[in-house]
């Protein structure tokens, strides 16, 4: 047994993980055997002053464990003011199965200097962890993980997480489960798949129907085969997080996504269901709905008991939004066709309507549209569109056809093109118009139109002043 004086060790090349450790100044006791990296086996029991990790140093360490040959079985302890930590375990990637397991203590990590999380400078996190898993590639791993007392403070807000589990088990190459159980959320996938090609074999059966190039979506390089998978997602409270990450958004306990894919015959099945969600404004309650996909079409199914998109405040006490909100919708070969309906539910003749579309998607460039019915009943109020309109996108110009609104008395007509051309030109036709109909556009509650607009407006060259 040895006493040894370091400097500028390179720790990660010995262990086989340079992309995560450098190098390293310490003082140990050491004993061990082999010569090269790939032989070299060390008992150490010492101090560090200086440790690289992702991209910072840490200057007050104790090491007492093996290490060497990309495998490390032992005790460290980091006092440092960017992490307090405590493992102990045994990690091996030296071995035909790789094997992690652990426990670890984990105490003030500040995320953002570590480079872990790029979002608040002050950012804490502190947890309990113990992890035991073996597996090469992400579809090979089995195990489990153990995270208790989970702290996460940002500014003034923290989040606290009591528990949780993630569990993977495999049963052949390919079969295998993962599920997830927490305070914030429960979840699982289980059945035929691989990481890699979930994504690639949801937007191939998506491009079957719809350009996925006009959404914005990356068209898949190949066909995936061998996908025979379910899942399932329930939010238990999940306030915490999103007050923190999502602050707009708000999920009502027992919130719940479950589905299905077989890439074979070509099915997928996506339902939801929710007593309320509310995301920037906008409220939902009441809100299920029922996607699927077969080798012929897409379907959706969704119903709303209320939507609300402005509620009514202190100064203004007019709640404003649609009930018993029902939508259809079916895709087939690039081509969408939809039907949305509402009723006010004390007053089904006050505030209801029914809206029926087509588009057409003919490739990534170029949409049409037509409403093809518009009967909306507002505060009474009888409103249409000529069911003769149509919209059409191509390379950057986007035309309207006979797009009418009328209700009673009032019209507003939008005939033209809009583009960075000059001579493309946008007329909008005014008769009887009442202004208040802007009211809910504006939102806002210190401002109140009145009156009446007739006459004929025209722009040009729209899109080069946007």
């Amino acid at each position: 047994r040895d006493s040894l004086i370091a400097k500028d060790f390179n720790i990660g090349k010995l262990l086989g993980l340079e992309k995560y450790l450098g190098k390293m100044n310490l003082q140990a006791y050491l004993d061990g055997q082999g010569v090269t990296d790939e032989t070299a086996i060390i008992g150490m029991n010492g101090s560090v002053d200086s440790l690289e990790f992702m991209g910072n140093n840490f200057n007050k360490v104790q090491i007492a464990g093996i290490l060497g040959g990309k495998r490390f079985n032992g005790y460290v302890n980091i006092f440092d003011e960017l992490v307090q930590l405590d493992f102990n375990g045994n990690i091996d990637f030296n071995r035909d199965i790789p094997v992690v397991d652990f426990a670890a203590d984990i105490n003030d990590a500040r995320l953002y200097d570590l480079n872990i999380l790029k979002r608040d400078p002050d950012a804490l996190f502190s947890s309990q962890v113990w992890c035991s898993f073996v597996g090469r590639k992400m579809d090979d791993i089995e195990g489990r993980l153990n995270i208790d007392s989970i702290y996460y403070t940002e500014g003034d807000k923290q989040i606290f997480v009591e528990h949780l589990t993630m569990l993977a088990l495999k049963d052949g190459p390919f079969q295998k489960e993962i599920s997830l159980r927490s305070d914030v959320l429960d979840a699982g996938i289980s059945g035929t798949y691989r990481y890699v090609d979930l994504y690639p074999a949801l937007t191939a059966m998506l491009n079957d129907h719809i350009s996925l190039g006009y959404i914005g979506l990356k068209q898949p390089d190949s066909i995936v085969v061998g996908q025979d998978y379910s899942f399932d997602l329930v939010i238990n409270n999940s306030d915490q997080v999103t007050d923190v990450f999502l602050q707009e958004l708000r999920l009502a306990p027992n919130t719940s996504i479950t589905g299905s894919v077989n890439t074979e015959n070509g099915m997928f099945i996506l339902t939801g269901l929710t007593d309320e969600i509310t995301y920037s404004g906008l409220r939902f309650n009441n809100w299920n709905f029922d996607i699927r996909r077969s080798p012929e079409s897409i379907k959706l199914n969704s119903q709303i008991k209320r939507f609300i998109f402005k509620e009514a405040e202190n100064e203004d006490d007019v709640e404003l939004g649609l009930g018993n909100l029902l939508l259809n919708a079916y895709a087939h070969q690039d081509s969408l066709d939809c039907i949305i309906r509402w009723a006010d539910q004390q007053n089904n003749e006050h505030n209801k309507g029914k809206l029926a579309a087509s588009l057409n998607f003919a490739d990534t460039i170029l949409q049409y549209a037509r409403i093809r019915e518009a009967r909306v009943f507002i505060e009474d109020s009888l409103w249409t569109i000529d069911p003769g309109n149509l919209i059409t996108l191509d390379s950057g110009t986007i035309a309207f056809k006979n797009l009418k609104f009328v209700g009673e008395k009032q019209l507003l007509s939008l005939h033209g093109k809009i583009s960075k051309n000059i001579t493309d030109t946008l007329s909008i036709e005014f008769r009887g118009w009442e202004f208040s109909n802007f009211d809910l556009l504006v939102n806002n509650d210190k401002l109140d139109l009145d009156g009446e607009i007739d006459g004929d407006l025209k722009f040009s060259a729209l899109l080069d002043t946007i």
